[in-house]
């Protein structure tokens, strides 16, 4: 028969002897410095995900700013930083530049950069506009764009057929570098408004 062990044998083990189970220490809530940021909406997304708002003085992991950035300070962000900007992102934000930008594209790949209307790079595609203007006639409606405009704000209309209308038009404008193009008439809208969509992509 089978022999009982004796109580307190040295094979038992108690619930006192049992190791507990370490618990994970719960991760810090991710830094972020918003005060180069004049939008409420980063705010509110900052308060939704559980981060914290940090100041200038203190440390942190995500930089998010309204503004361009240098080489200079990409170039100190450690591994850990990041920042919603990159360098050129101005090449590619200004609307001169862009129009630059693409216009040398196309002269390359004629093929492939057909998608955009005609565009005028202002001040010195001022008499090839004019050319245009006149050309065209009253059907064709010009759009005019202030060169580091965001939002629509300062954005401008204008009929062709004379010279002297877009013209005043271009002088009412607070700034003379100004992107103007052909106008589409019937662009596709979302609700009734126009809208955006940028796919930044790193080759």
């Amino acid at each position: 028969a089978a022999r009982a062990e004796p109580e307190g044998d040295s094979h038992s083990v108690t619930p006192e002897g049992l190791k507990r189970k370490k618990k994970k220490k719960k991760a810090p809530p991710i830094r972020i410095n918003l005060s180069g940021c004049k939008y409420e909406v980063l705010r509110i997304v900052q308060r939704k995900l559980g981060w914290r708002e940090v100041g200038d003085e203190e440390d942190w992991e995500l930089y998010w700013t309204d503004t361009s950035v240098g080489i200079e300070r990409i170039m100190k962000l450690s591994k850990t930083q990041k920042i919603n900007h990159f360098n050129g992102m101005l090449e590619l934000c200004r609307k001169r530049s862009m129009a630059r930008n693409l216009a040398k594209m196309s002269k390359v790949f004629p093929q492939h950069y057909d998608f955009y209307p005609k565009t005028f790079i202002l001040p010195s595609d001022m008499q090839e506009l004019l050319v245009d203007v006149k050309a065209r006639g009253k059907k064709q409606v010009y759009i005019l764009k202030p060169d580091a405009g965001c939002q629509g704000r300062g954005i401008r209309l204008v009929q062709g057929g004379k010279e002297e209308a877009v013209q005043k038009v271009l002088k009412e404008m607070p700034d003379s570098n100004v992107v103007a193009q052909h106008y589409m008439p019937k662009p596709f809208l979302i609700h009734g408004y126009k809208f955006d969509l940028r796919i930044y992509a790193l080759v």
